[in-house]
């Protein structure tokens, strides 16, 4: 199964906020090695930013330490560019993910967007900034082909 962090490293994030981001992954994270140790099934995890910096940090992946720094690295600064992690996420898994075939049951991929609040973005409107999130969010879910996407305010 593959699955991106999709994480908000904006200026609004500073300080206990994104400590608790970080703590959060680390929990994450340790669920899927327990997993894997318990199971033999490695999980792909990919870390992407959006805020500070709006870049697929670590690419998916089951190197778990690797997820660990990528997410770790993370400071925050800038406006809230949602929409732009949601199209990294998109991107990283059409160009290195996919659906799980497990007999007839399919696992899509999974984004697990962690924010503090709402979207915002150069040039655009409260409103617009929010809409984009909206269709980039549709566009994951559209006949539950291409991932789920689930959202998770600190």
């Amino acid at each position: 199964m593959d699955t991106i962090l999709c994480l908000d490293s904006s200026g609004s994030m500073a300080g206990y906020l994104l400590r608790e981001l970080k703590a959060s992954c680390e929990i994450f994270i340790q669920g899927v090695e327990e997993t894997a140790r318990l199971t033999g099934l490695k999980e792909n995890v990919s870390v992407v930013e959006f805020g500070n910096k709006q870049r697929i940090v670590v690419p998916l992946t089951n190197d778990y330490n690797a997820v660990r720094r990528g997410f770790n690295s993370l400071q925050a600064g800038g406006q809230t560019p949602m929409a732009e992690g949601l199209r990294n996420s998109l991107k990283e898994i059409v160009d290195h993910g996919g659906a799980l075939r497990i007999g007839d049951l399919r696992l899509a991929p999974r984004i697990i967007l962690i924010t503090d609040g709402k979207p915002t973005a150069e040039g655009k409107s409260e409103n617009e900034a929010k809409l984009e999130v909206l269709v980039h969010a549709l566009l994951f879910g559209k006949d539950h082909k291409r991932a789920g996407i689930f959202f998770f305010f600190l």
